[in-house]
């Protein structure tokens, strides 16, 4: 993760829904409101990008968006589980910044939205179906309100570009069915792509580590999103990062002051034997004590 910045910048986001606010409509699957992209077929960017990266559909940014890998402009599917059940009421997809105008045909035209109660593998059913509009937002209101705790858009084809497809931003909107609940199972072992990552979670209190430029972080976990301060040999930054319920995969979005630097993806590991060669020392620095379930399993190794 090294780049250098000219300074360092220490904030970082908190959303925490209040009482009452469940009700009140907004877009379920914006990573600051807690949506996890599960998995997605192709992106053009990779961990150390800012633009055309998957993440990019749900960071509420026009100027950041996705676009495919070179030649793979048919059927890309984006699977995102939502903080909680969502009533769905609208649908939106912008092309603002798609690239239209020097690349004709290069942005997303016809696209399918699917829901689902169930899974995160479905079953699946069909909500929207349509075209979306060039270099401009298309804003669709569904014909019914739906229910969804995971979300996937697939993007059929674009308009005709034979390299790429691009899509800069997705929006679901509506409003949560029941009152979110914090995420607990957090702490444990994950691969990522920035390496293995081991977090402690305690009290509301989030520490971890990675092996990659010695690289350790804190913050604090709030309903399903975990913002943390991250540091390494050469620099300092900021994540934001949405976990799904059950705590095995989370993703999001590194920074440096304030600018987006990339992506930071993660699965929790089934195997929890084999943890980064931090994590000795975290436990030590933290003062754990021998109750700790992770005590144990690094004493094995």
């Amino acid at each position: 993760m090294y780049r250098f910045a000219s300074s360092i910048s220490a904030c970082f986001l908190f959303l925490i829904f209040t009482s009452g606010s469940f009700a009140e409509e907004i877009n379920a699957v914006a990573l600051k409101n807690g949506a996890v992209l599960i998995s997605y077929t192709s992106e053009f960017g990779n961990r150390s990008s800012d633009n055309w990266i998957a993440m990019g559909l749900i960071d509420e940014s026009a100027d950041v968006g996705w676009s495919s890998k070179k030649g793979e402009v048919t059927d890309n599917e984006f699977t995102f589980e939502l903080a909680d059940e969502f009533s769905l009421s609208s649908l939106s997809f912008d092309n603002t910044s798609s690239g239209e105008a020097k690349s004709p045909g290069i942005a997303a035209k016809n696209v399918r939205v699917l829901s689902s109660t169930v899974s995160k593998t479905g079953p699946f059913r069909e909500i929207y179906s349509g075209k979306v509009s060039p270099n401009t937002k298309t804003n669709q209101v569904l014909e019914k309100e739906t229910n969804a705790r995971w979300v996937r858009l697939i993007i059929d084809n674009n308009g005709g570009h034979t390299e790429y497809t691009t899509l800069m931003e997705f929006s679901a909107f509506g409003s949560l069915s029941v009152e979110p609940t914090d995420v607990t199972e957090i702490s444990g072992i994950y691969d990522t792509s920035w390496g293995k990552f081991y977090i402690v979670f305690e009290n509301g209190g989030l520490n971890g580590c990675y092996d990659y430029d010695n690289g350790n972080f804190s913050g604090s976990a709030r309903g399903n999103l975990i913002n943390i301060v991250w540091r390494e040999d050469r620099q300092v930054g900021t994540a934001i990062l949405a976990i799904t319920d059950d705590g095995s995969q989370f993703s999001g979005l590194w920074y440096i002051a304030d600018k987006l630097e990339g992506i930071w993806m993660g699965k929790q590991l089934e195997d929890q034997s084999q943890g980064p060669h931090c994590t000795q020392k975290l436990l030590e620095t933290l003062d754990l004590d021998a109750s700790d379930p992770f005590q144990e399993i690094i004493s094995e190794n």
